[in-house]
């Protein structure tokens, strides 16, 4: 495998774990929206009614972890020249969106040039 093959395969996977990142975060919420209202509409046994609050606070909480599960995932990419966490350099990194490795400072997306 070449250099620019590593890369290339180094920034899709960084792509795809973002597009899991916002398809999830994004879609999670339409589908419980729609499994909701499919609830609510159906004749569901007395429980779902009656216990309509349970399930919110259940899918809440689920949720939640999931978004944690997702973004911990797409966080955890490593730059493909330095090896290090491409995002992450210490709790203040959190607040920035960068375009470029923290570490060794590779541009989002960048490919060696083959001379």
């Amino acid at each position: 495998m070449t250099e620019q093959e590593r890369y290339r395969k180094a920034w899709r996977d960084r792509n795809i774990r973002f597009a899991v990142f916002l398809g999830g975060f994004v879609g999670f919420p339409f589908v419980f929206s729609l499994t909701l209202g499919w609830f609510v509409s159906a004749n569901y046994p007395l429980f779902f009614r009656k216990n309509m609050h349970l399930l919110i606070d259940l899918y809440a909480l689920f949720y939640f972890l999931f978004v944690v599960v997702l973004v911990t995932w797409w966080y955890r990419f490593r730059c493909p020249r330095c090896g290090e966490i491409f995002l992450w350099k210490s709790w203040t990194s959190l607040m920035k969106w960068p375009t470029a490795c923290l570490h060794c400072r590779l541009p989002r997306n960048a490919i060696p040039y083959d001379h």
